[in-house]
């Protein structure tokens, strides 16, 4: 099979080793493994919002090292070349994260790709896009799309039996998903979980933030359950979790701490 891994993520080490666990299984199983991974061509990544040449360096000489390590042959290493896309384009000025979340170009919600990750870097649920990161709003956007026109225009003239991609939601990930979506071309989008140095889970064609998507998932799951006691096992689960769960274990009810000062103005956030 001819299987295509999808890279932008050359930075973060627990990443960057499943994607080569992935690479290293497929060749052990005889399949012919193509990457298309970046070149410092993009304008900007989340792992590099200001595009400091220092952290492109370091990106690009881990992931050459990687591929020579797995002894990937050049002509099976593809560069993602956005120039031809990268070009002037007037975006809204959008004046909240909501507005930004529902914009879409060619109907890809590169929007909600580019607000989602702003939200989870900056840690704010609101971010300021109308002021402070406009900037970063328009770059991230303009990277965003011209991603999805290089990897749609790639994608149909190579036509992968599997396309692989790393999380799929951020800005630079979720155009590559979006344009394999609308070629039909199957997809794995995988994503480390809770134990993350250890286990990695997959989501086919789609992401896992997909929420209609994990909603049909939790029911095949739950009917596919041979036990009797399922119902009783959901029940305690979330009962547990509301009452007495793992990160209330040692408080204790209607207790507040020794040193707890009534007179001051006593914030919790949870």
């Amino acid at each position: 099979m001819k299987i295509l891994f999808y890279n932008t993520v050359h930075f973060e080490p627990i990443y960057f080793a499943i994607t080569q666990e992935l690479i290293k299984t497929h060749i052990a199983n005889g399949d012919e493994v193509h990457l298309l991974d970046c070149n410092s061509s993009i304008p900007i990544c989340e792992i590099n919002f200001f595009k400091t040449i220092n952290n492109c360096v370091d990106c690009i000489s881990r992931k050459n090292n990687a591929w020579d390590l797995l002894n990937i042959p050049e002509e099976q290493r593809h560069k993602l070349e956005v120039g031809n896309h990268l070009i002037n384009m007037d975006f809204p000025e959008f004046a909240s994260v909501d507005e930004l979340k529902n914009f879409k170009k060619n109907r890809v919600d590169v929007g909600s790709a580019v607000a989602s990750y702003l939200i989870s870097s900056f840690q704010e649920p609101k971010p300021d896009v109308k002021k402070k990161l406009k900037e970063l709003v328009n770059k991230g956007l303009l990277t965003s799309i011209s991603i999805y026109e290089t990897v749609h225009n790639f994608l149909k003239n190579f036509k992968p039996d599997i396309f692989y991609i790393f999380n799929g939601r951020a800005f630079t990930l979720r155009p590559p998903l979006r344009a394999a979506q609308d070629l039909r071309i199957k997809t794995y989008v995988y994503e480390a979980g809770f134990h993350m140095y250890r286990r990695y889970f997959f989501t086919e064609n789609t992401y896992p933030h997909d929420l209609e998507y994990v909603k049909e998932e939790i029911k095949a799951h739950y009917q596919n359950y041979q036990g009797h006691d399922k119902l009783l096992i959901a029940k305690n689960h979330y009962s547990d979790r509301r009452n007495n769960g793992l990160y209330i274990k040692k408080l204790k009810r209607a207790k507040l701490p020794d040193n707890f000062d009534k007179s001051k103005k006593n914030i919790a956030i949870y």
